[in-house]
């Protein structure tokens, strides 16, 4: 059965998966909740560093 890694929450019920896990040496799949999550720290960094002097 795949791990899923989930996103911490301070409930238990509301954390989001982020990723599958699908087993030993083999790549992660991102959830929809993962790739979004990924985009916005992706938005995030590009939006320091042109910001950065």
């Amino acid at each position: 059965m795949p791990m899923v890694k989930m996103l911490p929450s301070r409930r238990r019920e509301f954390a989001m998966p982020v990723v599958v896990k699908q087993g030993r040496g083999r790549d992660l799949l991102f959830t929809p909740t993962g790739l979004e999550v990924v985009d916005r720290i992706r938005t995030t960094f590009s939006d320091w560093l042109q910001a950065a002097p």
